[in-house]
């Protein structure tokens, strides 16, 4: 069986298989960007396809169709893109069985079936499942208008001081002078160029995020920024929390995104943040590999279909 986590910035797949009942990896790979609204759908297939041969080859065994897959494609959460994929799946015989579910949903698996997952990397969101199996989420709008406490939005935040401490809008502060060295431009007025003219540039702005964080300590702007971004983040959890329903003993949280497994000072402001709106993890949990979650999710699958009579 196959777990598929398709990004913004790299494809991880990981093979299992089932032995005495329990699931093992024997196989993994990881390939470059897979989202279809990031690089094109047909890119992103390809790319999918290409890193699955690869974790075929990592576990020295020939690539051929898998009894069940779970694909974690992030930009694909429409239901016309979803069967986009699904079809793509049966018509390259990567699985007999396919089901592809929003990232989140993948990263939650890694630890719990009901919960909360958190994402902030260059974007941000929030997804649950509650006892009865209802789901909810919050945020993951996109960059114009949402993605609050993302790496985008933090970086995106630093530089509008910059630009306005550049022509005396706000005060001149050591993150301003940080991002012009990093970017080796003499002045605010450069950045014009260097943002506009990316071909990328909500992933190029959110390449700075790290100098927020480097000048958390000494920067006022840099500390108001990061705890802003913090609090953004426990708004989107208690969102999803205040509309399922968990356990007596409360709910999991499951982590994940390159700010928030990065930076420590990101996460106790976030663990302080949640504690303060009523909506503390009982398990907290930072996750490296998603991907995990989505060979779970395959591996639930494929033990699902087997109970039944």
């Amino acid at each position: 069986m196959l777990g598929i986590d398709a990004g913004g910035s790299k494809t991880s797949v990981l093979l299992g298989e089932i032995v005495d009942g329990q699931l093992r990896s024997i196989g993994s790979a990881v390939g470059a960007a897979g989202n279809p609204r990031s690089v094109g759908f047909d890119v992103a297939l390809a790319t999918i396809h290409h890193t699955i041969e690869q974790a075929f080859d990592s576990a020295r065994i020939p690539s051929t169709m898998v009894s069940h897959a779970c694909l974690s494609v992030a930009g694909a959460g429409r239901p016309d893109e979803r069967q986009r994929i699904l079809d793509w799946c049966s018509s390259t015989r990567v699985a007999a069985h396919a089901s592809v579910v929003g990232d989140a949903e993948c990263l939650l698996a890694a630890i719990d079936t009901c919960g909360v997952a958190l994402i902030a990397g260059t974007g941000s969101m929030a997804w649950g499942r509650g006892t009865a199996g209802d789901t909810a989420r919050a945020g993951g709008c996109g960059f114009l208008f949402d993605d609050e406490g993302s790496g985008y939005w933090l970086a995106a935040e630093a530089l509008r001081h910059v630009c306005m401490a550049g022509d005396a809008r706000r005060e001149t502060t050591s993150l301003q002078e940080a991002v012009l060295t990093h970017l080796n431009l003499s002045a605010s007025t450069e950045l014009i160029g260097w943002c506009y003219e990316a071909a990328d540039p909500r992933c190029q702005i959110a390449t700075l995020a790290p100098l927020v964080f480097q000048e958390y300590a000494r920067d006022a702007v840099a500390q108001e920024i990061v705890q802003a971004g913090a609090r953004a983040l426990a708004k989107l959890v208690s969102a999803v929390v205040h509309e399922l329903t968990f356990p007596a003993d409360g709910f999991a949280l499951a982590c994940a995104g390159s700010v928030l497994l990065r930076q420590p000072v990101y996460r106790r402001l976030l663990e302080t943040e949640l504690g303060r709106l009523g909506a503390a993890p009982r398990k907290l949990c930072f996750i490296d590999n998603p991907v995990e979650g989505a060979l779970q999710l395959a591996y639930s699958s494929a033990t699902a279909q087997v109970s039944r009579p």
